[in-house]
């Protein structure tokens, strides 16, 4: 994992802390306020759940860069392998799509 991906992992973290702490808060207030608190209870709550499912987006997008590079590293250190085994691949769907 380089600096680049460890520097975005941690500021990922550090956000998922944030949202965790302010949604305890959010809890801790419970009921007690009037209308407009619980509004604005409920705005805070869905901006929460959207940072968070955009935290686990960044965190996807990561580890697909990631697999990616691998895979490319692993082609480029042994292509006939990968070519082998692209040629098998092939044949399987090929014999699979002819016993239909």
């Amino acid at each position: 994992m380089n600096r680049s991906s460890r520097s975005t992992e941690a500021a990922a973290q550090d956000m998922r802390n944030v949202v965790s702490d302010v949604q305890e808060l959010l809890q801790e207030v419970g009921s007690r306020g009037s209308g407009t608190v619980n509004e604005f209870k409920s705005r805070m709550s869905r901006a929460l759940e959207a940072a968070r499912d955009r935290l686990d987006q960044i965190d996807v997008r990561g580890n697909a860069r990631q697999v990616a590079t691998v895979t490319d590293d692993y082609a480029r250190t042994h292509p006939w392998q990968v070519l082998g085994a692209g040629a098998l691949v092939g044949l399987a769907i090929g014999l699979l799509i002819a016993r239909r």
